[in-house]
């Protein structure tokens, strides 16, 4: 049997003219990428080329890094695509359609943060449960809504399997460490394959959003937020 399967669809109408249509299915219960990967894959796609800094997959049991695999395509799409060109941004979900006017960095970041999340990465499957309300174009304050939100829910769920739990952010903090690893990894990869910077700066604004989410959870930001819940303290 099937899995069911959720797709979203990325368009990008580009200035220049040029249209890129880039569409991601998933399965519905895992959120795991079920694209087909290329059938040809560059030696940049390899888990021992320029592997991540405490990467935890072996050489021996993975020929090829899975976040490098599932963004294999989308750099190739965007290889003569400059960063700061402007395009029409249409994102398609199973619930909804978003529309932005942006640079295509800004909808390529977007891209590949959902591509590599479901990935099978063991450092990015922290954020898998997040694709299940994917945010394009989110703000600062509704990515930490969310991913808060999301970490929290994650200790729930442990204690209801009664593993050991924490009750401050330091583990969220330790994830995004970890993640802006693999978003710097990645980087080096792909650098000297491709020259135009629309790929390369998706990534930076990746790593730059995960850099901000760790100084805000660091000076303890996020209690911005606490008056919301003034109902509560009641």
């Amino acid at each position: 049997m099937q899995p069911s399967t959720a797709t979203y669809t990325y368009n990008f109408d580009i200035e220049s003219g040029k249209q890129v249509t880039f569409l991601i299915r998933l399965n519905d219960e895992t959120l795991e990428c079920l694209n087909e990967p290329a059938s040809s894959l560059p030696d940049w796609t390899r888990l021992a080329y320029n592997q991540c800094q405490s990467c935890p997959l072996r050489t021996d049991d993975h020929d090829y890094c899975p976040v490098a695999v599932n963004l294999y395509e989308v750099f190739e799409q965007f290889r003569e695509v400059k960063s700061f060109e402007r395009a029409e941004i249409t994102i398609t979900s199973p619930d909804r359609t978003y529309f932005k006017k942006s640079d295509v960095q800004q909808g390529l970041s977007s891209l590949l943060g959902i591509l590599m999340a479901t990935s099978g990465c063991p450092v990015m499957d922290k954020l898998r449960p997040m694709v299940r309300t994917h945010l394009p174009f989110a703000s600062t304050r509704e990515t930490l809504f969310r991913v808060v939100s999301m970490y929290i829910m994650s200790q729930y769920f442990r204690k209801r399997r009664g593993l050991p739990t924490q009750d401050d952010l330091n583990g969220l903090l330790s994830i995004y460490q970890e993640v802006e690893k693999v978003n710097t990894g990645m980087s080096a990869r792909m650098r000297e394959f491709y020259k135009t910077d629309a790929n390369i700066n998706a990534l930076v604004i990746l790593t730059c959003l995960g850099q901000h989410a760790q100084l805000t959870l660091e000076d303890e930001m996020y209690e911005e937020l606490e008056t919301l819940f003034s109902a509560y303290f009641e």
